[in-house]
């Protein structure tokens, strides 16, 4: 099963995890692929995802590395593969 984000907005990505939470069980596999923008804190060594919604002045609608970590700790698969290409 394929699930296509085209220019998902914060609330699109934040659901697509959640639903994986519920949708995959514990011989699943898991591939994230995340072709995007994205921004870096030095201050803080903290990477951001830039959702379509995003402002690069607001970070409001950014999702830190580590909202992703975390939705992802919480999906019960037998394997995850994350691929992030933020430039």
């Amino acid at each position: 099963r394929v699930t296509l984000l085209e220019n998902p907005k914060r609330s699109d990505l934040l659901n697509a995890f959640s639903k994986l939470r519920t949708q995959l069980e514990p011989n699943d596999n898991l591939l994230v692929f995340f072709a995007g923008h994205g921004m870096y804190d030095p201050a803080i060594e903290q990477g951001y995802w830039l959702p379509s919604d995003a402002f690069r002045n607001d970070r409001s609608q950014w999702v830190s590395n580590s909202d992703v970590r975390d939705f992802i700790k919480g999906i019960k698969c037998r394997h995850t593969l994350l691929l992030t290409d933020a430039c």
